[in-house]
């Protein structure tokens, strides 16, 4: 049995702050934001690098990077970058539309993230990134947050 999600309480509270979408850097990495990992448990994780797929219904619009976790016990907020693959959302905007339908009533996008590597200095944490992958976390965005830049 997987304790680590339930003790965790599967990271209810997920959320994406201060997102915005920037021009490209040299790297591809055109949306930086914050990322919050809440903790309810006494127990302090130390799982690495985090690299997610961004998915808008069932379809990936891109990635998303969360370096050094260490999750402590309480509220955890840690920097994000990523990239929005912009010609991928155009070409399957009509999909994109249809998957947002309901968040887009309040001036969100409802952004689901789904693990798709944990590494600690380098290394691929087969643990953590297969328990990671089982958990799809769900945030709204506000659209007016992420074109602000």
């Amino acid at each position: 049995m997987n304790l680590t999600p339930l003790v965790l309480d599967k990271f209810k509270g997920f959320s994406i702050s201060n997102s915005g979408l920037v021009p490209a850097r040299k790297d591809g990495t055109n949306l930086i934001g914050n990322v919050s990992l809440p903790n309810p448990s006494v127990l302090t994780l130390d799982i690495g690098t985090l690299v997610l797929d961004v998915k808008s219904g069932d379809l990936v619009i891109g990635n998303a990077t969360v370096k050094d976790v260490t999750i402590k016990p309480g509220d955890n907020v840690f920097p994000l970058t990523g990239i929005l693959d912009i010609h991928t959302m155009i070409e399957h905007l009509g999909e994109i539309l249809a998957s947002q339908t309901k968040a887009l009533t309040t001036g969100n996008l409802s952004l689901d993230t789904v693990t798709r590597t944990v590494t600690w200095n380098g290394t691929l944490v087969p643990y953590y990134t297969n328990v990671m992958k089982q958990l799809t976390l769900t945030a709204n965005v506000p659209i007016a947050d992420l074109v602000k830049n």
